[in-house]
C-alpha cells in the first residue's frame, strides 16, 4: 500500500511565476473564441425589452394589440404572462420583478418582452405597445428621508436566497441595510483633540463598461431549462432561475463562453430571467442581446454621499474618525448591502484610531439598481480618508508621510472588529512606493505640480470555498473543470500554469472548458479577487491528487517495498530506481481510461475567519494641473500590490494597470448624470466619458510584493482590485499637494478650476456630527 506522493516543489518552480503566454491569445486573435452573441442555435427567436421612460409611476394599463400585425413577431410578453406569478429575484433581497407589473421604479426598467423571428421585427413590434403610466415623485438621495417622499418598496419584500456572511438586510423606510461600527471614547478623543477637519465629499455612480454587453440564450426542454449567459457566476444565476420557475436545481444547466468583460456588472442575475421567460411561454430557443446603452442604463455603481470627520492631537495621535455615507443603491437592492458594509469598513483607512464612529446606510431611490464593480465599495471612502490625514497633518504642522508611518496597521491588527486580522505588511509597501517616486518635477509656467499617495486594503475571497477536478487521459493530456469563468482576465492560463507546476507537464497539454454548471464542479462565483487564490487552490490540489494516483500506479513498475514513492523531474522514483511520467500514464491503457483528481477548498477547513485574504495595494502619483483650464495630466504612477506569490506575473501586471486606468476614470472623467425627472443624461458613449490611450498617465511602474504567505497557490494572493482605491486616494492627495481642493469626483476640469479660483473655506472647527439623514 502506498501513501500520497511526495511534489518536490521546494525549490524553485519551472512554470508558476512566469508570463507563461495566454492560452487563448491564438483563439482570440483570430476571433475563433466564441461569445453569447456568437452562438446561433435552429429556429432560435430574439427578444428585445420595452423599457419604462420614466423613473417613477403607476402602471394604469398595457396595450399590446397594436404589435399583432408585425411581420416575423411570436408573441408580447407583459407580467400577466409570467409563468410564476409575481415571484421576484434578488440574492440578498427578492424585491425585483421580472417585468414590471403595478409600477416602474427607474428608467429602463423591462415593462414588456417582444420576441420574433429576428431582432428587427422584435423591435419593430415594442413600438406599438402602448403603457399608460401615472407618474409618482421621484426618490433620491436627497429626499429619500423627507416625511412626504414615497417608499420605493410600500410592500413587504422577501430575504433572498444567499444570505450574506456579513450583513443582515431589513428593509426600513427607504433604507435596506444599515451598517454601524462604533467604537472607543468618541468624547473623550475628540475633547483631546487639537485639529479637526469635517467635510461633505460626493462619489459618482459610474458604469462598469464592459466591451460585451449583457446578453443569454435559453432553450425549455420540456420542465427543464438550458442556458448559454455571459454571466460571472453560473452556480448562483442556476439557483437563482431554478427558485423563480419552481425547478430542481438538476433542471437549470448554465453554460459560460467567453465573456468580454465583467467588472462586476455581470454578477448574479441581470437578462437572465428575461430570457427564460421568453423560452418558457414561446417552447423555442430565445437570445437576447443588450445594447451597450440598454447596459449602461441599467448597470452602474452606487453614488454616494459622506461626511467625514478626522480629529488627531498635535503631535500625530490619530484620536477620531468619523463617517456617515449615504449609498444608492437604486430601485432593487442587488448587491449593495454588502457593498456598503465594504464602505463602511474602509471608511477608517488602514490606520490605528482611537475611536471609530462610521454609519452607513444603503438607501433604496427611482434610480436603475447599482451593482459590484472592482473594487467593492472599498474605493468609495478610501480617497476621502486619506486627503483628511494630508490636511490635519498640515494643520499641525507635520509631515504627511510621517504621519502615515507612525499609525499604519501592522501585520496581525484588526482592520474591523468583525473581520480577521492583517496579513500584509503595509509600511514596506509604503516604503517601496515612495522610493518609486521621482523627485517633485519642476512646474512649468501656468501649471501646479503635486505628489500623492494612497492605500486599497480590501477584504477580499468571498466565501472561503472552491472545487476543482483534474482528468488525465492515456495520451498524457489534462483536462482541467472550474466553475470559474474566465471573463478577460487569465484564469485559464493561471489554472493551467498551476497544474502544469504540480504535474510538471507541458501548459500546452491543459485544456480548461468554460463553465457548465451540468459539467463543472460547483464554484460561487468569479470575483473579489478569488479565482487564484481559490479556485488556484482546489485546482492545485487536484493536481497533487493526480500524481498520488499515478504513484499508485507507477507501484507496478517499481520494487516493492523501498520505501516512498516520490515525482520529480517527471520520474515517479522508489529504492533508487525510476519510471518516467509517460511510461505510468500509458498504463491507463489504449482504450483511453484516465484519472480524475479532485481538489476542494472547504468552508470553515482552510480558512475559518472572514476575509479569506486582505488584498492590499499602495500607491503613488504624480499629477500636474493646468491653470487656465483645470486639466489634470497625471504624469507618473507607482503600484505596489501585495500578491503573494505572482503565478504569472505579466498577467499580473496586467491587471494591476488595467485596474488603475480604470480607477482614473472615476476620478477624473468618469460620471453617470441624471436629471430631475431620474433620466439617465448620459446615456452613451458619446456622453458618457471614459479612459482612452490619451489619459492613460506617461509612466505607469508597478512592483509585486511577493513574500508567499497568501492563502492561494504557492503562496498566492489575488489581486487587480487594489488599485481601485489606492490610485483614486493617490491622484487626489496629489491635487491637495498642488493645492487643489475638490470634494466631488470626478475632479473635472470644471470643478478644478472652480476651485483654484474659489475663496478657501476653514476645515478647522468644532466637530457638529451632522447627520446626512
Amino acid at each position: 500500500m502506498t501513501g500520497p506522493a511526495v511534489v518536490d516543489t521546494a525549490g524553485a518552480t519551472t512554470v508558476v511565476g512566469t508570463s507563461h503566454g495566454r492560452t487563448d491569445a491564438r483563439l482570440k486573435c483570430r476571433g475563433e473564441a466564441e461569445y453569447v452573441g456568437d452562438i446561433a442555435l435552429p429556429g432560435m427567436l430574439h427578444a428585445k425589452v420595452l423599457r419604462s421612460p420614466v423613473a417613477h409611476a403607476r402602471i394604469v394599463g398595457i396595450d399590446a394589440s397594436g404589435a399583432a400585425g408585425v411581420p416575423g413577431l411570436v408573441r408580447i410578453i407583459t407580467a400577466a404572462d409570467l409563468p410564476f406569478g409575481d415571484r421576484r429575484y434578488g440574492h440578498i433581497l427578492a424585491d425585483q420583478p421580472v417585468l414590471a407589473r403595478d409600477a416602474v421604479r427607474y428608467v429602463g426598467q423591462p415593462v414588456a418582452i417582444a420576441v420574433a423571428r429576428d431582432p428587427g421585427a422584435a423591435l419593430e413590434a415594442l413600438e406599438h405597445v402602448d403603457v399608460d403610466y401615472d407618474p409618482l415623485p421621484t426618490v433620491e438621495l436627497s429626499n429619500a428621508f423627507a416625511p412626504d417622499t414615497p417608499l420605493v418598496h410600500a410592500e413587504p419584500v422577501e430575504q433572498g436566497f444567499l444570505p450574506s456572511a456579513v450583513v443582515r438586510a431589513e428593509v426600513t423606510g427607504n433604507v435596506c441595510y444599515e451598517y454601524a461600527d462604533v467604537r472607543g471614547d468618541i468624547e473623550g478623543a475628540l475633547a483631546r483633540a487639537d485639529h479637526v477637519v469635517e467635510r461633505d465629499y460626493t462619489f459618482p455612480s459610474t458604469y462598469q463598461y464592459a466591451m460585451e454587453p449583457h446578453s443569454a440564450i435559453a432553450v425549455r426542454q420540456g420542465n427543464a431549462l438550458e442556458l448559454w449567459a455571459a454571466c460571472q457566476h453560473p452556480f448562483l444565476v442556476r439557483r437563482e432561475i431554478a427558485r423563480l420557475f419552481g425547478l430542481d436545481l438538476d433542471d437549470v444547466r448554465l453554460h459560460v463562453p467567453f465573456l468580454g468583460g465583467g467588472f462586476g456588472s455581470k454578477s448574479y442575475t441581470t437578462v437572465e430571467p428575461l430570457v427564460c421567460t421568453a423560452a418558457w411561454l414561446t417552447g423555442a430557443p430565445v437570445k437576447l442581446v443588450n445594447t451597450v446603452e440598454e447596459s449602461i442604463q441599467t448597470s452602474r455603481q452606487h453614488n454616494m454621499r459622506c461626511r467625514m470627520l478626522t480629529a488627531i492631537s498635535r503631535d500625530g495621535e490619530l484620536l477620531v474618525r468619523s463617517a456617515r455615507i449615504l449609498m444608492d443603491t437604486g430601485a432593487y437592492a442587488t448587491n449593495g448591502p454588502t457593498i456598503t458594509f465594504f464602505t463602511g469598513v474602509a471608511a477608517p483607512g488602514p490606520y490605528a484610531w482611537g475611536a471609530v464612529d462610521v454609519n452607513a446606510k444603503c438607501v433604496y431611490t427611482t434610480r436603475s439598481p447599482s451593482g459590484s464593480y472592482r473594487g467593492f465599495g472599498a474605493s468609495h471612502t478610501q480617497w476621502i480618508s486619506e486627503m483628511q490625514l494630508d490636511e490635519v497633518a498640515a494643520m499641525a504642522g507635520l509631515d504627511r508621510m510621517e504621519l502615515r508611518r507612525r499609525n499604519l496597521l501592522r501585520r496581525g491588527d484588526l482592520v474591523h472588529p468583525r473581520l480577521g486580522p492583517l496579513d500584509a505588511d503595509l509600511a514596506d509597501s509604503f516604503e517601496k512606493v515612495l522610493a518609486g517616486l521621482p523627485a517633485r518635477p519642476d512646474a512649468a509656467p501656468g501649471t501646479r505640480v503635486g505628489v500623492g499617495v494612497g492605500f486599497g486594503v480590501i477584504p477580499a475571497g468571498a466565501d472561503p470555498s472552491a472545487n476543482a477536478l483534474a482528468r488525465i487521459r492515456s495520451d498524457g493530456r489534462v483536462k482541467l473543470l472550474v466553475g470559474s469563468t474566465e471573463i478577460g482576465q487569465g484564469a485559464r492560463t493561471v489554472f493551467a500554469q498551476i497544474a502544469a507546476e504540480v504535474l510538471d507537464v507541458p501548459v500546452e497539454s491543459i485544456e480548461v472548458p468554460g463553465a457548465d454548471t451540468s459539467m463543472t464542479p460547483f464554484d460561487r462565483s468569479t470575483g473579489a479577487s478569488r479565482s487564484t487564490t481559490l479556485v488556484g487552490l482546489a485546482v492545485e490540489r487536484a493536481a497533487r491528487d493526480v500524481v498520488a494516483q499515478l504513484s499508485a500506479l507507477a507501484v507496478r513498475l517499481l520494487p516493492a517495498d523501498s520505501g516512498e514513492v516520490t515525482y520529480a523531474d517527471r520520474t515517479f522514483s522508489r529504492g533508487g530506481l525510476g519510471v518516467s511520467f509517460d511510461e505510468v500514464v500509458a498504463l491507463l491503457g489504449p482504450n483511453g481510461d484516465e484519472i480524475v483528481g479532485r481538489g476542494r477548498v472547504g468552508i470553515g477547513e482552510d480558512k475559518p475567519n472572514f476575509p479569506v485574504y486582505w488584498e492590499v495595494c499602495a500607491a503613488g502619483a504624480v499629477v500636474s494641473v493646468d491653470e487656465g483650464t483645470g486639466k489634470v495630466t497625471v504624469l507618473h504612477t507607482v503600484g505596489v500590490p501585495d500578491v503573494g506569490r505572482a503565478i504569472n506575473p505579466r498577467l499580473v501586471a496586467v491587471q494591476d494597470s488595467g485596474c488603475s486606468i480604470q480607477a482614473l476614470g472615476h476620478t477624473l472623467l468618469e460620471e453617470l448624470e441624471f436629471g430631475d425627472d431620474g433620466e439617465l443624461l448620459t446615456p452613451s458613449l458619446v456622453q458618457y466619458r471614459v479612459p482612452t490611450t490619451d489619459d492613460i498617465p506617461h509612466r505607469m511602474d508597478c512592483e509585486l510584493v511577493e513574500n508567499q504567505d497568501g492563502p492561494g497557490p504557492f503562496g498566492a494572493k489575488g489581486c487587480g482590485e487594489g488599485a481601485f482605491g489606492a490610485i483614486p486616494a493617490a491622484i487626489m492627495t496629489g491635487l491637495l499637494d498642488a493645492g487643489v481642493r475638490v470634494h466631488d469626483l470626478p475632479a473635472t476640469p470644471e470643478r478644478i478650476w472652480t476651485s483654484l479660483h474659489a475663496e478657501e473655506q476653514p476645515a478647522d472647527g468644532p466637530p457638529t456630527f451632522r447627520a446626512l439623514a
